[in-house]
């Protein structure tokens, strides 16, 4: 009878994995086509804002306007309202799906940005911060610059990278 228990937990916990992971296909296959439809035809629609493309980590998810639970647990990537000239912080989920690998990036990886228009953006640092810590919202930014946030392992830290605009 344990026997038998155990192989249909093994069984069970197999099929949840596989249905994860075809969720994440899916939802990844999805944004694809909108990004391309975005690409495409120059045009943003009003529920999607743009996108973000990070080739060294194979990194290409849609951003959404605002950062809610709701966003981000769907693996979009979330754009903050803020009114900060200059500034532009992206969040996202620290999963395989979303922002899982920018914890590997390091200064001069490229990031490129397509809101209204294609931006390129070269990393300056990455770091840890306190979740308390708005120090970024408060800086005054004399150059176009972009912040991805996401989570640590560490509920009272957030990973940031900080990247500034490639100018030509």
């Amino acid at each position: 009878m344990k026997n038998k228990l155990g192989f249909l937990l093994i069984i069970l916990s197999i099929i949840l994995i596989i249905s994860k992971y075809k969720k994440d296909n899916i939802n990844t296959i999805y944004q694809n086509k909108i990004i391309s439809n975005i690409y495409d035809n120059h045009n943003i629609y009003k529920e999607y804002k743009g996108y973000i493309k990070i080739p060294k980590y194979n990194i290409k998810k849609v951003i959404k306007k605002g950062t809610s639970d709701k966003i981000l647990d769907q693996n979009y990537v979330g754009i903050m309202n803020i009114n900060k000239p200059n500034l532009i912080i992206l969040a996202g989920h620290n999963t395989n799906s979303v922002f899982k690998k920018i914890h590997y990036m390091k200064k001069n990886d490229l990031i490129e940005l397509y809101l209204e228009e294609k931006e390129i953006y070269i990393v300056e640092e990455t770091k840890k911060i306190r979740i308390d810590d708005y120090k970024i919202l408060n800086d005054s930014y004399n150059t176009k610059t972009l912040i991805l946030i996401t989570c640590t392992n560490n509920r009272n830290k957030r990973f940031i990278v900080i990247a500034k605009k490639y100018q030509l």
